[in-house]
C-alpha cells in the first residue's frame, strides 16, 4: 500500500460547512468495545482529544469478537457511494496495520464463483462494473482458480469465477485489543467491565455520561454499541432503526487447506484468519437462522457450513469443527451505515453499520474529522442518523 496516495485519497474528501458543533474541551466519551468502538477512540486519541471507552464487558464481547473479519469492497455494496466508502477503508486498514502493532491482516483477495448461467453472468457484470470503478477484479478460468487456490475442488457446473486481490482478513480480537493499548498509550481511559446507563444533556446538548459507577463529563459521545446502538440513542429520543441478524460462524481444528485467498463459494465462504484458524459461513441474507429451538439449530447450522466447507477442498477430509460462534450483527433497515450528529441532540454522535470490520478503518477516521474539527464530509452524507427521523 502506498502510504501517501492514501494520505491524498482522504486529504482530498470533500467537506462541508461546519456543523455548529465544536467541542469545547474534546471530551469524548466512546461506547463500545467493538471494531467501530476502538478504532474511533484510537483516531480520537491520536487527534489529541480526551477520550474515554466504555464497554459493559471485555473488548470484542458482541459481534465484532464473532466475526469473519473480511475486509472487502464486494460487489453487493451498493450503490457506488457504498462501495467507495468500502474500497477507501480497505486501503485505510493498510494504515492502521503499519502504524498500529498487533494487527495482523492477511491479504490474499477473493476467489468467487457461480455455478448457474444466470449467476454467472450476474456475476460477470458485477466484476465490469467494479473494474469500470477503478477496483481490481480479474475474470478467471478453471485453471487460474486451481492456480490460485490448489486444494479447491472445482465444481463441474462452474459457470464463471472472478478473483479480487485487494481483499484480506484481520485477527479480530486481537485486532480490538492492539487499537484499545495504542488509544490507551496516546492518553485514552480504556475501561472495561464498565456500563453505560445514561447520557446526560445540559442546555440541549450532551454533558455526561453515567456508568454504573461514576459520570463522566463529556462534550461529545459517540454511541458504537453494535446492536444495542438503538437502545442507548433511544434513550435520548434519537432513531437507529436495526434488524438484530444472528450469525453463525464455524471454526476448523486438525487438518485444513492452507488457503492463500477468501473463498467464497455460491452457498459457503471460508475465510482464512492470520492466526492459522479457519472461519466459515453462509452468505449473509440478513435473517435469523433458526425460529425458535436454540442452540440446537445453531449447531445443525455450523455442521451443515462446516460439511460444505470439507467438501470445497482435498486436504480438508480429517479437519474437525472446532468452535461455533453466533454473532448479533446490527443490520441497519435500509442495509447502510448509520453515522454522524444527530441534529436533536448536539454532540450525540452514533456510528454503526452491518460491515463493521471493512468500513472502520475508514469511518473512524471520518468521524474524527468531523468531531474534532467541526466539519461535515461529504462522503458520509447519505448515512446521516436523521434520514430516519
Amino acid at each position: 500500500m502506498d502510504r501517501r496516495h492514501l494520505l491524498e485519497l482522504f486529504a482530498g474528501i470533500p467537506l462541508a460547512v461546519a456543523t455548529g458543533f465544536r467541542p469545547r474541551a474534546d471530551r469524548i466519551v466512546v461506547i463500545g468495545g467493538g471494531v467501530l468502538g476502538c478504532s474511533t477512540a484510537y483516531r480520537l486519541a491520536k487527534r489529541g482529544a480526551e477520550v474515554t471507552l466504555c464497554e459493559r464487558a471485555e473488548l470484542g464481547a458482541g459481534a465484532s469478537g464473532k466475526s469473519g473479519a473480511w475486509i472487502n469492497a464486494h460487489q453487493s455494496k451498493l450503490p457506488q457511494h457504498y462501495f467507495e466508502i468500502s474500497r477507501l477503508s480497505t486501503l485505510a486498514w493498510h494504515e492502521l496495520q503499519q502504524e498500529v502493532d498487533g494487527i495482523r491482516i492477511k491479504w490474499g483477495g477473493r476467489l468467487e464463483w457461480s455455478r448457474d448461467s444466470e449467476a454467472g453472468d450476474m456475476l460477470r457484470a458485477a466484476a465490469q462494473q467494479q473494474q469500470g470503478w477503478g477496483y481490481p477484479m480479474e475474470w478467471i478460468d478453471e485453471a487460474r482458480m486451481r492456480e490460485l487456490v490448489p486444494p479447491l475442488v472445482v465444481e463441474p457446473d462452474l459457470t464463471g469465477a472472478v478473483f479480487a486481490p485487494l481483499e484480506g482478513a484481520v485477527e479480530p480480537v486481537e485486532a480490538l485489543r492492539a487499537l484499545a493499548r495504542a488509544a490507551s498509550a496516546l492518553g485514552a481511559d480504556v475501561r472495561l467491565n464498565t456500563e453505560v446507563i445514561g447520557i446526560e444533556v445540559t442546555d440541549g446538548r450532551v454533558s455526561a455520561v453515567r456508568t454504573d459507577s461514576d459520570v463522566i463529563h463529556a462534550d461529545a459521545v459517540v454511541i458504537a454499541g453494535g446492536i444495542d446502538t438503538s437502545t442507548i440513542a433511544g434513550w435520548l429520543g434519537v432513531q437507529i432503526p436495526l434488524r438484530p441478524a444472528p450469525g453463525v460462524l464455524a471454526y476448523t481444528s486438525g487438518p485444513a487447506p492452507d488457503l492463500p485467498s477468501i473463498v467464497a463459494g455460491p452457498d459457503v465462504f471460508v475465510i482464512p484468519l492470520p492466526s492459522g484458524r479457519h472461519v466459515m459461513g453462509r452468505g449473509f441474507v440478513g435473517q435469523p437462522v433458526y425460529s425458535t429451538d436454540r442452540p440446537a439449530s445453531e449447531r445443525a447450522e455450523a455442521e451443515a457450513v462446516f460439511a460444505m466447507a470439507r467438501s470445497r477442498f482435498t486436504t480438508m477430509a480429517h479437519a474437525s469443527l472446532d468452535d461455533i460462534t453466533v454473532g448479533w450483527r446490527p443490520l441497519p433497515t435500509d442495509g447502510h451505515p448509520i453515522i454522524g450528529f444527530a441534529r436533536s441532540i448536539p454532540g450525540l454522535y452514533p456510528i454503526v453499520t452491518h460491515s463493521g470490520f471493512t468500513l472502520a478503518a475508514s469511518l473512524s477516521r471520518l468521524a474524527a474529522i468531523e468531531i474534532l474539527d467541526g466539519v461535515s464530509v461529504d462522503l458520509l452524507a447519505p448515512y446521516r442518523p436523521d434520514r430516519f427521523a
